[in-house]
Formats: structure tokens, C-alpha cells, sequence
């Protein structure tokens, strides 16, 4: 019966990891969420590059094709063998098959793509904490620095609509905060 008792708990444990991780994106990017002023898709690579290639992607599936070639790129390259646009990737997929309309992907579909997938960033890299030993906290600071600071948080993400892009904090408190995390982390506490 005890093991039960803490397999339930280790289970609870998990599941607030996760609604912690649920809370915090919406929190960090309520500007693109509740507010159409900012956009992930203002920066230089967002913008040219991958809104480019969800459009065209989107408009070769919905024509019932492959986009095995990209023929807008120099002289046309593979473009089912290009890693950057990710092709394949489940939730692209999903995003190609629910526009509403038969050629373009809509920009805030785009956008609840980029953030679910910091979310599930978040919740695996807390999984990989946890498989490699790491106590719940530690492996929570460990997600949230990865997911939200870093590269992740201030180049990708801090690049929108000048400067903080749609976050709550700037990217200095950001790193700051994810410093401030990982430092308190970084003390010995029991596995839970």
C-alpha cells in the first residue's frame, strides 16, 4: 500500500510540474496571446523565413502534394530534406490541415504553434531532468531556464517587436530570474 501511496504522490508531483509549466507560458507571452500588438512573427527569420515556408508548406498539402522541391529559394532546393523548416514535425502538420483557408496558414495559429511547442520544451526537458536523477525542484529550474531564458527565451523569443517582444520581463530580469532559479537549484535537496 505504501508504494502506491508514493507512486500517487510522484504522479501529483508531476502533474503540478506541468501545470506550472501551463501557467508560466501564457504568463511570459500574455502580450501575443490576449493583445494583437506584438507578434512572434516580427523578427527577421520569423518573418522571411519560416512564415514563408509554413505558407508554402500549407499550400502544397492542401493542393494534395508533397513540397518535396522549393522552387522560391536561389535556383530551388530539397525541401523535404531542409531540417529548418521541420516538415514533418507533428505540430506543423497540425498546422498545415487546420487553416481555413485552401492556401495560407493564419499568423496567430502559427504563433499558438510556437508557443505550445515552448511548453513542450518545458514539460520534456523536466522529464530528462527527472529521468537523469535531478530532485522536482531542480528539474523545474532546470525546464524553466531552458525554456524561457537562454536561447529559447531572449534571441528566438526577445527578438519580437523590439526588445521584449510580447514577454512580461525583459530579457535581462528574465536572465536574471533564470539565474536567481538555477542558483537556488543548485542546493542539494532530497529526491521527491
Amino acid at each position: 500500500m505504501d508504494v502506491h501511496r508514493k507512486e500517487a504522490h510522484a504522479f501529483r508531483v508531476h502533474l503540478a510540474s506541468l501545470a506550472f509549466f501551463a501557467v508560466l507560458t501564457p504568463l511570459l507571452f500574455w502580450k501575443i496571446i490576449f493583445t494583437s500588438e506584438y507578434s512572434l512573427l516580427t523578427s527577421c527569420d520569423n518573418s522571411r523565413q519560416w512564415y514563408a515556408w509554413y505558407q508554402f508548406a500549407t499550400h502544397c498539402f492542401k493542393s494534395g502534394l508533397v513540397p518535396l522541391w522549393d522552387p522560391y529559394v536561389l535556383s530551388g532546393n530539397p525541401f523535404i530534406g531542409e531540417g529548418q523548416p521541420g516538415l514533418f514535425y507533428p505540430l506543423n502538420l497540425f498546422l498545415y490541415f487546420i487553416s481555413s483557408t485552401r492556401s495560407a496558414v493564419e499568423p496567430r495559429w502559427i504563433q499558438w504553434t510556437m508557443l505550445f511547442s515552448v511548453f513542450l520544451l518545458a514539460s520534456f526537458q523536466y522529464a530528462l531532468s527527472r529521468a537523469l536523477g535531478l530532485c522536482t525542484y531542480s528539474s523545474v529550474a532546470a525546464a524553466t531556464c531552458y525554456a524561457f531564458g537562454g536561447y529559447t527565451g531572449t534571441v528566438y523569443f526577445g527578438n519580437s517587436s523590439g526588445g521584449s517582444g510580447g514577454n512580461l520581463l525583459s530579457k535581462e530580469r528574465r536572465n536574471a530570474l533564470a539565474t536567481a532559479i538555477a542558483a537556488k537549484a543548485s542546493v542539494r535537496y532530497p529526491k521527491t
